[in-house]
């Protein structure tokens, strides 16, 4: 696939730097800059626009961008040295929503070859035509290519997609771009010594997507900590917080437990097995057994620290919330499990362990976004 990904591409770029000679030049200048900091010219075949990129806000974003504006990212599909964007087209106009390009097949299936993090800043808002953000798969961490420019205000991507940048000159060009249109070249400038200093590499570009991921996770976890002091840290990664101390013995490896289960994301709640009870009496209650090998790690490592008439709630960082992830969850969310072991019961032929790290819900509906 990456070979053939690699063959387009090449064509592409023979097509547009042999077939129609001299890329176009811009139409700006370092004199139409308002300020320090990094910009980049949008050339069109409808027209120019800049737009102002938000390098200390999505640093992580930018450098990516501006990489592979100037050909410095190091990717199989594309050939060393040459700008990826230049030639592209715009493979989706949606009317008051957005335009959007980046794709190296021009299908909307196309990529890099490979995704990084969301960066999503409480203050990159889609608040406005002209805002640049990246487009995904309509999963957390998907980015690769393509981006989008609002053509209106869009607050609903604010928690899914990362916005990076704003149209400041030109946005008169954005609502006439139609499908099919050219991306025909991005131009980036740098105005004062910091934005100078930003000359992304593919070394760079790893490192900053190690730092945001790093950071990510500190995040998450001062989140947890602050917001649930009485939560301890497990060796599996999850927190517990003890809500009642049940009575008895705990069940071991062939033995089933029988929990009623809460799970919620913020105030979202995903599922409650408590509101089948009614209908449903001692159904309603999820039989897991354990040392079977079909529920996640920190399940097993859960129940077993767990008596009869016990209460707790677990809290779970994106990478423990099991597969697939359900709809609304992302990596700065934080999944809270409350369980109750009503009961536990031996399994008469326990199954041979296999291993598995699924979460022990069945069924789960997916959850709007936090």
């Amino acid at each position: 696939m990456r070979a053939i990904h690699y063959s387009v591409f090449c064509a592409i770029v023979l097509f547009f730097t042999v077939g129609c000679g001299k890329p176009p030049e811009p139409i700006f200048t370092q004199a139409d800059l308002p300020e320090d900091g990094v910009f980049a010219e949008l050339i069109t075949s409808r027209g120019s626009m800049l737009a102002q990129l938000h390098v200390k806000r999505a640093p992580l974003t930018v450098t990516h961008f501006v990489a592979l504006a100037e050909g410095t990212r190091e990717l199989q599909i594309v050939p060393p040295g040459v700008p990826f964007y230049d030639g592209l087209i715009f493979h989706q106009v949606k009317p008051g929503f957005v335009v959007q390009t980046g794709d190296p097949l021009g299908t909307g299936t196309g990529s890099t070859g490979d995704h990084f993090p969301d960066e999503l800043h409480p203050d990159l808002q889609h608040d406005a035509p002209g805002v640049l953000s990246m487009a995904n798969a309509m999963e957390a961490d998907t980015n690769s290519s393509q981006f989008m420019i609002m053509l209106q205000a869009q607050p609903g991507l604010n928690r899914s997609n990362a916005a990076f940048g704003k149209v400041i000159r030109g946005l008169e060009i954005l609502p006439t771009i139609q499908l099919g249109d050219q991306l025909e070249r991005v131009v980036i400038f740098r105005k004062g010594a910091e934005a100078e200093a930003f000359r992304p590499t593919e070394s760079t570009f790893q490192q900053a997507k190690a730092a945001f991921i790093k950071a990510r996770k500190g995040r998450v976890q001062v989140k947890i900590t602050s917001q649930w002091p009485n939560a301890v840290k497990q060796p599996g990664g999850h927190f517990v917080e003890t809500l009642q101390e049940g009575k008895g013995s705990a069940p071991t490896s062939g033995q089933t437990a029988k929990i009623h289960y809460k799970i919620q994301i913020g105030e979202v709640v995903i599922d409650n097995s408590h509101e089948r009870e009614k209908k449903l009496g001692d159904k309603a209650l999820l039989a897991v057994p354990l040392g079977a090998g079909k529920v996640a790690p920190w399940t097993e490592a859960v129940l077993s620290a767990m008596k009869p008439g016990g209460h707790c709630r677990v809290l779970l960082p994106y990478e423990l919330a099991g597969e697939p992830k359900p709809q609304g969850l992302h990596p700065e969310h934080v999944q809270i499990w409350e369980i109750e072991l009503v009961s536990v019961a031996t399994t008469a032929n326990p199954p041979v362990p296999a291993a598995q790290d699924t979460a022990p819900v069945p069924d789960k509906p997916a959850a709007p976004a936090e």
